[in-house]
């Protein structure tokens, strides 16, 4: 457990602190917490990526989700 623990932390660069778990559980419960914590990270990244592009390309609808109507 100490081996996988200290692997997750090593390479998310996370990195061993002050403050580390002692007991099995806290150990897994840090795991879960980094994995979750990048992934909401990257998925925040991946929303705000998309939006950016959508507003640069002029690809998409308008804010309510609906076509714009083609001009006159």
């Amino acid at each position: 457990m100490d081996a996988f623990y200290f692997s997750v932390t090593t390479l998310t660069t996370v990195g061993l602190g002050d403050l580390a778990p002692e007991t099995t559980m806290g150990k897994l419960f840090t795991v879960v917490f980094i994995f979750a914590g990048i992934g909401i990270i990257l998925g925040f990244i991946d929303a705000v990526s998309k939006e950016s592009l959508r507003h640069r390309t002029g690809i998409g609808g308008s804010e309510d989700g609906q076509e714009d109507p083609p001009a006159s």
